[in-house]
């Protein structure tokens, strides 16, 4: 039985949701509109992400399908929104969404390498200093949404797509907003959603979290990405809730062996226990890891074309 039954009407492709429960060994759709979809890239029990080509114009796409009956309204509203919004390279948008037969879709362009996961356990990452740049524009991204206010909630490898395939300058985009909130002033999440070896001990333990929460998140990226594996490897939560006071992270191993203490640092420094004692995303960009590694040129030169005229309160502690 297929998930989806593809119907013709006036020459507009709709798709009708027949068995969500045995979705898992179902036939995908073969198109949506005028796209057609080549191959399943991810799925979750709420959505199907997919390789897609436009036709008339050969264009690369990827096409996310949510669907709308199983997810509530406002995740993938906020999600179209905060997508549909974005200003920052290094943060993927939208270039189109519609609803389509019981699913919310957005088109988005392909990124030529894949996302960071493939990339670093496919042994694409080859030097410190293509760490060191994707460090670095990935922590502009977090700086940014952190100045709209908005609390990604999923930060981890898989969720970072490089735009780029050229090794020796690599440029990541942070993407999939589907848990991502906006916080007024002052307040604190408590959605308690995300992937539990990237979620921080606060978000673990079910308290109010912000952005201190992305922090962790992006600094067991960054683990990942320097050492290739996850520093607290494990789907079970309870494990996790309780190993994460009891073991540290070891920096060793990959990238950190030949790391200078600051970069260190500054990654222990994201991956503190207590969220009041995390810097801040702008805080970690001024760490003296980058200019030992990438120079004050390089960091002068990307600043001039990633910040524009936003700027973000720092903090004011020191590495």
């Amino acid at each position: 039985m297929n998930l989806f039954k593809e119907f013709d009407n006036n020459h507009h492709y709709y798709f009708e949701l027949f068995d969500y429960l045995s979705m898992q060994s179902l036939t995908p759709p073969t198109r949506v509109k005028q796209y057609r979809l080549l191959s399943l890239l991810h799925k979750s029990p709420n959505s199907f992400v997919y390789a897609a080509v436009e036709p008339s114009t050969s264009e690369k796409l990827v096409i996310k399908l949510i669907d709308t009956t199983h997810t509530p309204f406002e995740r993938y509203e906020t999600e179209t929104s905060l997508m549909n919004s974005m200003n920052q390279r290094y943060v993927m948008r939208i270039k189109k969404s519609f609803d389509c037969g019981g699913f919310r879709v957005l088109i988005m362009s392909r990124a030529a390498g894949g996302d960071l996961h493939a990339a670093v356990h496919g042994g694409k990452i080859t030097s410190l200093s293509q760490c060191a740049k994707i460090m670095y524009r990935l922590l502009s991204a977090t700086d940014y949404l952190h100045t709209q206010r908005i609390l990604h909630g999923d930060i981890k490898d898989a969720n970072v797509l490089l735009l780029s395939s050229t090794s020796d300058d690599p440029k990541p985009a942070l993407t999939d907003f589907g848990f991502a909130v906006v916080l007024p002033e002052s307040e604190k999440c408590h959605c308690n959603l995300g992937t539990g070896s990237f979620a921080s001990p606060e978000l673990l333990n079910l308290e109010p979290h912000s952005f201190q929460s992305d922090i962790w998140s992006l600094g067991v990226t960054f683990y990942v990405l320097l050492s290739g594996k996850e520093p607290y490897q494990s789907d079970n939560l309870d494990y996790l809730r309780n190993i994460l006071p009891k073991r540290r992270p070891t920096f060793s191993g990959g990238f950190f062996d030949e790391a200078p203490p600051s970069l260190i640092k500054m990654v222990e420094s994201m991956m503190a226990l207590n969220q009041i004692h995390r810097p801040t995303a702008r805080h970690c960009m001024e760490s003296p890891f980058f200019r030992e590694i990438l120079g004050n040129e390089w960091i002068a030169k990307e600043n001039a074309e990633i910040f524009g005229q936003y700027s973000s309160n720092g903090s004011s502690r020191s590495f």
